[in-house]
């Protein structure tokens, strides 16, 4: 079965893939012969400058139609993302919602299991130090029935070291699965941020550039602030 040609509407009408490879080439070859031309262009004189001008005004004049032709294509494309993307997010938004539903029954679950086994660990360790006090009290009974009542201090003296007991972590029960830690994070004070975690916001600065022109020179830190001669064609 022959694939159908992909198209693009382009105001009320449909550019093929073939169209718009034609254009896109003759765009590539007017830009490139324009090109090769700028860089030979030199102005010494107001002759050459005037030549020059009515040369980038040629080139302003490709930039437009290139723009041009793109500008639709552009929004038929954006227009048509939008939709996608839309119409993808009413499609998630119940199984995404199902997804989340039973992911915290799985995470109370766990959570549980982990609590029961801290709990577990903590009784043991509890255990293990009554143990090993109920030991150092029996080997201090015992230096005293042999008349070492020295030793026997020093031993109810010493220090209870009780070994580190593990956590045991819940088993997989399904297999295919994995478990991961994952990490969160919420803003409390904006104002404790530390300073590598702010991004400048360039959109603010461009605007105060704009506004002050000459006057930002040297006034907002951190930021070098120069002017540039531009032609308006």
């Amino acid at each position: 079965m022959m694939k159908a040609a992909s198209t693009i509407a382009v105001s009320g009408t449909v550019v093929s893939n073939t169209e718009l490879t034609v254009a896109e080439s003759k765009f590539r070859k007017q830009s490139e012969s324009l090109y090769q031309q700028a860089t030979k262009i030199t102005v010494t004189d107001p002759d050459s400058l005037k030549s020059a001008i009515e040369f980038g005004r040629g080139v302003n004049d490709l930039i437009a139609q290139i723009t041009g032709f793109f500008k639709p294509l552009k929004k038929a494309a954006k227009a048509s993302h939008t939709a996608l993307c839309d119409a993808e997010t009413e499609a998630l938004a119940v199984p995404e919602s199902a997804q989340s539903a039973v992911d915290a029954a799985i995470r109370r679950y766990r959570q549980a299991e982990a609590e029961k086994a801290q709990a577990a660990a903590e009784a043991e360790r509890v255990r293990l130090q009554k143990q090993a006090e109920k030991d150092r009290a029996e080997a201090a009974r015992i230096l005293q029935r042999e008349g070492e009542k020295r030793l026997a201090k020093e031993v109810l003296a010493e220090p209870i070291v009780v070994p580190e007991v593990e956590v045991k972590q819940a088993a997989k029960v399904v297999s295919g699965t994995r478990y991961r830690t994952v990490w969160h994070f919420e803003i409390t004070d904006s104002r404790l941020i530390e300073r590598r975690f702010m991004v400048p916001s360039e959109k603010l600065i461009r605007e105060e550039v704009n506004d002050k022109k000459g006057l930002a020179v040297g006034t907002i830190a951190g930021v070098r602030v120069w002017s540039t001669e531009e032609t308006d064609y």
